[in-house]
């Protein structure tokens, strides 16, 4: 009997392993479509699966630095009592908590107060809104009428209508039978808030034990690196989430006395949306316009909607040149010429989920190379 041949049971097992490879990859290429939905559907599940989980970490990330804050500048309301390992901070995540809720209800109440001096003219005001809307469509009507510019217009604007009529009715029983998943939703919500309300409170415990587990399940040499990246994230994520929402208050601001001051109807409501909806890319431009624009028609002033069009574009404009790159450029350290090159680039090549990742990945990247830099000056390999 042959003796056992090492060698060639490796190059026979490479062999094997290099076909089985090759022959699944084409298999993929093949069948690329299927691959990425069924990739897609997985993701989607784990993400719904462990939807409460993320939110935590979400909000916990964002509130992180609020909760900080507070836990100093309320110290005086507590006795000085010996600390342990771990400092907890109950006392500035319970603030915390406490004055979100509180500007959510004031938010709230400005809203119900911009409908009317009390909520019994909510019904009324939304009643006259939508006798200024049909006025505005009747006088739609007759000015493309007057100007002969389709031969029927009556059964143009009849199929319109019908269209629209059609479209609020399929809305409706789709909103009626989501309202399940609404219920859910709100719940995962709740639920990832008390989590993150724990993750607040007992930081220092958790990234401790990751810490602790981390160092047992890696090795050194992957773990340094990981620890590298994932102190530059925060950094750069925190930077740029802080700047971004203080962007977006200076546009809700900008826009509501913008259009009071020009005599916009519910432009309290229009500010917060536009000035919100501003952490989307291009949503906040368009959101703001559209309902600037429709506020001011309804009235019945033609002029008006064209004063707060113009209003609403020069802001816009102002915020993308001189806002967003002063604001959220000095918080994640990047030059403004920087930052608007970055969301050009990003927002060519990869439209607006570009755009939302640009300023970071940026930041990021000059981060590792102003370190490289740093290595190679000083000669350090």
């Amino acid at each position: 009997m042959k003796a056992y041949n090492k060698r060639l049971f490796n190059i026979c097992l490479y062999s094997a392993l290099t076909a089985v490879s090759v022959c699944t990859a084409v298999l993929i290429m093949a069948h690329i479509g299927d691959v990425f939905r069924t990739v897609l559907r997985a993701l989607g599940f784990i993400l719904n699966l462990f939807s409460p989980l993320f939110i935590a970490i979400a909000a916990a990330f964002i509130l992180d630095p609020v909760v900080d804050f507070f836990q100093n500048e309320t110290a005086f309301f507590s006795k000085k009592t010996k600390q342990g390992k771990y400092k907890k901070r109950i006392r500035g995540t319970a603030v915390t908590y406490i004055v979100i809720a509180l500007l959510v209800l004031w938010l709230f109440s400005l809203l119900f107060k911009s409908f009317g001096e009390g909520l019994g003219q909510v019904s009324e005001t939304a009643a006259n809104f939508g006798s200024d809307l049909k006025d505005l469509v009747e006088g739609i009507k007759v000015l493309v009428k007057n100007t002969g510019l389709f031969g029927d217009s009556d059964r143009v604007f009849q199929a319109i209508e019908s269209k629209i009529n059609y479209d609020s009715q399929n809305w409706l029983f789709s909103a009626a039978a989501n309202m399940q998943n609404v219920g859910s939703a709100l719940l995962k919500l709740g639920i990832g808030l008390v989590a993150a309300f724990y993750f607040l409170m007992d930081k220092e415990r958790m990234l401790e034990r990751v810490k602790n587990t981390a160092e047992v399940f890696i090795p050194p040499k992957i773990l340094t690196p990981l620890e590298n990246l994932f102190s530059d994230i925060n950094v750069v994520f925190s930077g740029y989430i802080a700047g971004q929402i203080m962007d977006a208050v200076v546009m809700a601001i900008l826009v509501s006395v913008s259009l009071w001051v020009l005599g916009v109807k519910y432009f309290l409501i229009i500010g917060l949306i536009s000035g919100f909806s501003n952490l989307i890319p291009y949503l906040g431009a368009v959101a703001a316009f559209i309902l600037a624009v429709l506020a001011s028609a309804v009235s019945g002033n033609i002029t008006k909607a064209i004063y707060a069009a113009v209003i609403i574009l020069i802001l816009q404009q102002i915020d993308a040149a001189v806002i967003v790159p002063k604001i959220v450029g000095k918080r994640v350290r990047l030059h403004p010429v920087i930052v608007l090159l970055s969301l050009s680039i990003a927002g060519s090549m990869f439209g607006i989920i570009g755009m939302v990742f640009a300023v970071p990945i940026a930041a990021l990247l000059k981060l590792n190379f102003d370190r490289l830099y740093k290595k190679k000056k000083d000669g350090i390999d």
